[in-house]
C-alpha cells in the first residue's frame, strides 16, 4: 500500500489532529564555538592490507533512543507471529502501484557480508548489524558496513577491502561502528564518517576525505571528538559547496537517568559540528563550529548536496512526543501523538572560517509517527528488529529535498497503540527549500498490515526522479532488498520490486551467534556522477549461510530514463548488414534493449554487456543510419551514426540513355539551343504561349526516347543545375 498525502489533505484523514494550534517557533539552538581540529593523517590504502593487529570490541554497539524504557516495551510486544515455513513461489504478489514509469534494475551483485569480512580482516568484524552504506565515484562503487570499506568495479568485481581500524588508527580495544560515506560531487571526493567505541562506553569520532576520486588510493584523516564514558552514536555526514557537517547523539551508560535506571544508556544531547570544507579538500588543519548538546532535537540527518549550494540543510523527525521529540508545542507528559507534528528542517549558512555561522530552524506540518513494529520473517519465529522513527536519510537537489524513516503509524491504522502495532512502512517526505517556509510537497507511507518493510535510503537522479531501497520481509518472505520509486513523468509510485531475495531466516540470538536480531542500521542510495540518470542501491538481507546469524548485502543499479547512443564500432559496413558493432551509451538494459539503424531494427540478438555497452548487427542499409535504442522506457534519442554505402541515386531521374550522367563521368555538353532558361509552357511549334492563356503541356508533347523535343533539353538543364549546386550527388 503506498499513500500519498498532500498537506492540504491532512484535515481529511480521519484520527490525524486537526486542532488549531497557537504559532510556535522553535526551540532555540544551542549556542556554538568555532575552533580547529588537530593536523589530519594521511593513509594510503594501497599500503592498508589485512586485519589489524589487535582486536576490538567484539559486540554490537547500542542503540542510543531517546526514551529507552518505553522503546524496550514496545519492540518487545509488537510485530506479528510469523506463519510456518513455506516455499517462497507460495508468497502472494506484491500489489503493484498502477501509476509511474518502470524503474529497471541494470546491474545487480552481491556486495559485502560478514563471512568476506571475517574472512579477509579478521574476528572483530563479526557484528551487528551492518550499516550498510554506499557511494558511487566516477568508476568504482564503495560500500561501507561497519568497520570495513571495500572498493567495486561497476560491473560487481570487489577490487579492495580495508579494515576501517587500521585506515582509523584507534587504538586496541576499539572496534569502529556506524560508518558513512558519500560521494560529493562538487569536489569529486569521497566522504567518510565513522565512531569508534571501546568497552567502557569511551568514543572517537573520525572524518575522512580521498585526495582524488580514486578511492583506493590516497585518503587523509582527521579525529573530531573523543570522549570518555560518553558513547558517541550514529554521527551522520552531509555536504553543501562550502562545508561538510557532522551530527551525532551523545549518552551516557547505566545507572542514569531520572528516576536512576541501570538498563539503558541515557542521552545526554544531539550535537552538530560544521567542518570549512575546503580545509578538509586541502587536507589542512579544518576549522570547525561545533554546538553543545542539544535536549530539544534527536536523530538529526545533515543532507547531503547533489547540486550547487552553500546552504547545509539538516532535517529531524519532530513528529513523535513519545518515543522522539514533538517540541512546536507544548505536550503533555509522554502521550503517544501530539497535536503539533512537524518536520524540523534546519538551515545553516556562512563558514567557519569566516565566524559567520547561522542557524534557523521551519517546522511544516506532517503525520505524527511512532516506532514500527518488529518484522515478522519466513521460517523462523524471531522477530527482525526494525528499530525506531528517527530519519536515516537525506538528499537536496535543485531546491527539493528527500527524507525517509521507518514508520510504523498509517500503516493500516492511524495512530495506532505503539505497544501493539502490526506494521512497519516506510515513510518519505519531500519539502521544499525554494519556497517560503520550506513546506512539505508530498508525505508519502508505503506498506501495509502485517508487512514489514525497514531501514530506507533515498537519492535522486539528474531528472528529479526519486530512487528508495529498503529490507522487506513478512511471513510468506525471507529478508530480502527491494526498491521503489518515483519517476516525475508519473502520477505516482513505481511497484515494489524485489532486487535480491533473502536465502532464509536472519536469527541472531540463535545457537552460539551472541546477537540480538538488529538490523540495518542503515541502507544506502547514491546517484552515479558519471552516468548521472542512475543511482545506485545497497541493502541487507539474509544470507542464512553458514548459519541464521549471517547478513549479507547486495547492490544494484536502477535508473528511470530512456536508453542513448553515444558511439559506435565499427562506423561502417557493407550495404547487405551482418557487420558486427560494439554501441557505447547509457541505460542498456539486458535482455530487454533494441537496436535500430535508422528506421530499422538490428539484426538477431542484442547482448548488452553493461549498462554502457552492447554489441548488435547490422541490417541491410543504404547510406548514413542513425543509431537508437528503446527499452521499457521508451525510445531514446538518435545519436551516433553508421555509414553504408551509398546505392545509385534516382535512377529513373538520371537514366543512363543518350544525354543522362552517368556516375564518375564528366557532365555532358549542353547544346547551344538547349541553354538558359526554358518556358514550363509552350505551343505545340515550341514557342511559349501567353501568361493569359498558358495551360499544362498534354503528355503527348512531352520528348520521349533518346532526349529529343523541348521537355527533354529543359529536363538536362533542371539537371545540371542540380548537380552543379549538389556536386557531391556526383559522389
Amino acid at each position: 500500500m503506498v499513500v500519498s498525502v498532500a498537506l492540504l489533505g491532512l484535515a481529511s484523514l480521519p484520527g490525524v489532529p486537526v486542532t488549531a494550534r497557537a504559532a510556535a517557533t522553535s526551540p532555540s539552538i544551542t549556542a556554538g564555538s568555532y575552533g580547529y581540529l588537530a593536523p589530519g593523517t594521511a593513509v594510503n590504502l594501497r599500503d592498508l592490507r589485512g586485519p589489524r593487529s589487535t582486536l576490538g570490541l567484539q559486540q554490537s554497539p547500542p542503540l542510543i533512543v531517546k526514551n529507552p524504557t518505553a522503546y524496550a516495551a514496545a519492540k518487545a510486544t509488537s510485530g506479528r507471529a510469523p506463519g510456518l515455513k513455506a516455499p517462497l513461489g507460495m508468497l502472494a504478489a506484491v500489489p503493484a502501484v498502477s501509476q509511474g514509469t518502470v524503474e529497471e534494475q541494470l546491474t545487480v551483485f552481491l556486495g559485502m557480508d560478514v563471512v568476506q569480512g571475517f574472512t579477509a580482516l579478521g574476528s572483530d568484524q563479526n557484528v551487528e548489524p551492518p550499516d550498510a552504506q554506499l557511494a558511487v565515484g566516477p568508476s568504482s562503487v564503495v560500500e561501507t558496513v561497519n568497520a570495513n570499506m571495500s572498493v567495486w568495479s561497476k560491473s560487481g568485481t570487489r577490487l579492495q577491502i580495508t579494515d576501517l581500524n587500521t585506515f582509523y588508527g584507534v587504538p586496541a580495544g576499539y572496534s569502529v561502528t556506524d560508518s558513512r560515506v558519500l560521494y560529493d560531487t562538487q569536489s569529486n571526493r569521497f566522504i567518510e564518517s565513522a565512531v569508534a567505541i571501546d568497552s567502557l562506553a569511551d568514543s572517537i569520532l573520525e572524518v575522512a576525505v580521498s585526495q582524488s576520486s580514486d578511492p583506493t588510493s590516497s585518503w587523509t584523516r582527521w579525529q573530531v571528538k573523543s570522549t570518555t564514558k560518553v558513547l558517541m552514536d550514529q554521527p551522520k555526514v552531509g555536504t553543501s559547496d562550502d562545508k561538510v557537517t557532522l551530527s551525532w547523539a551523545e549518552a551516557v551508560p547505566p545507572p542514569c537517568g531520572s528516576p536512576i535506571q541501570s538498563t539503558f544508556f541515557c542521552f545526554t544531547g544531539q550535537f552538530i559540528t560544521v567542518l570549512q570544507k575546503s580545509d578538509l579538500l586541502a587536507s589542512a588543519v579544518a576549522r570547525t563550529y561545533s554546538t553543545a548538546g542539544d535536549l530539544a532535537r534527536f536523530g538529526i540527518v545533515p543532507v547531503q548536496a547533489l547540486t550547487a549550494t552553500t546552504t547545509q540543510y539538516l532535517v529531524y523527525n519532530n513528529a513523535d512526543p513519545y518515543f522522539l521529540v514533538e517540541n512546536q508545542c507544548a505536550q503533555p507528559t509522554l502521550v503517544f501523538y501530539g497535536s503539533c507534528p512537524t518536520l524540523g528542517e534546519m538551515s545553516i549558512t556562512g563558514t567557519p572560517a569566516a565566524h559567520n555561522i547561522g542557524i534557523t530552524e521551519v517546522d511544516p506540518a506532517i503525520l505524527s509517527t511512532t516506532v514500527p513494529a518488529n518484522a515478522a520473517q519466513l521460517g523462523s519465529s524471531a522477530l527482525i528488529n526494525t528499530g525506531d522513527d528517527r530519519l536515516v536519510s537525506a538528499v537536496w537537489q535543485n531546491g527539493r529535498l528527500w527524507t525517509s524513516a521507518t514508520d510504523g503509524n498509517h500503516c493500516s491504522q492511524i495512530d495506532p497503540n505503539p505497544f501493539s502495532v502490526t506494521g512497519s512502512c516506510v515513510r518519505l517526505i519531500e519539502t521544499a527549500t525554494d519556497q517560503a517556509g520550506l513546506p512539505v510537497l508530498q508525505d508519502v507511507i508505503a506498506g501495509g498490515n502485517n508487512d514489514y518493510i525497514y531501514y530506507p535510503a533515498v537519492s535522486m537522479d539528474n531528472a528529479g526522479d526519486l530512487f528508495v531501497v529498503h529490507s522487506r520481509s513478512n511471513s510468506g518472505i525471507y529478508p530480502g532488498v527491494w526498491v521503489q520509486g518515483k519517476s516525475n513523468a508519473a502520477n505516482g509510485f513505481s511497484p515494489m520490486t524485489l532486487l535480491k531475495a533473502g536465502n532464509g531466516p536472519y536469527d541472531s540470538t540463535a545457537g552460539t551467534c551472541g546477537g540480538h536480531n538488529r538490523w540495518g542500521d542503515y541502507s544506502g542510495a547514491a546517484a552515479d556522477p558519471t552516468d548521472p540518470t542512475d543511482v545506485w542501491v545497497a541493502a541487507e538481507y539474509a544470507l542464512d549461510n553458514p548459519n541464521t546469524c549471517t547478513w549479507a548485502t547486495a547492490i544494484g543499479r536502477l535508473t528511470y530514463s530512456q536508453p542513448t547512443v553515444t558511439a559506435i564500432t565499427p562506423a561502417t559496413g557493407p550495404a547487405a548488414g551482418g557487420t558486427q558493432v560494439t554501441i557505447t551509451g547509457t541505460d542498456f538494459m539486458a535482455g530487454a534493449t533494441s537496436v535500430y539503424f535508422g528506421a530499422t531494427p538490428s539484426s538477431g540478438a542484442v547482448n548488452v554487456q553493461t549498462p554502457d555497452t552492447l554489441t548488435a548487427t547490422s541490417p541491410p542499409g543504404n547510406g548514413w543510419a542513425y543509431l537508437s535504442a528503446s527499452t521499457a522506457e521508451g525510445h531514446g534519442p538518435t545519436g551516433a551514426a553508421f555509414k553504408y554505402p551509398r546505392l545509385e541515386i534516382a535512377a529513373p531521374l538520371l537514366s543512363q540513355q543518350a544525354g543522362a550522367i552517368v556516375r564518375g563521368g564528366a557532365p555532358p555538353r549542353v547544346p547551344s539551343s538547349a541553354a538558359g532558361p526554358r518556358p514550363l509552357f509552350a505551343s505545340s511549334s515550341g514557342e511559349p504561349i501567353p501568361s493569359s492563356s498558358r495551360e499544362p503541356i498534354p503528355s503527348s508533347l512531352v520528348g520521349e526516347g533518346q532526349g529529343g523535343g523541348l521537355v527533354s533539353q529543359l529536363w538536362l538543364s533542371i539537371q545540371l543545375a542540380v548537380l552543379r549546386l549538389f556536386p557531391f550527388l556526383l559522389l
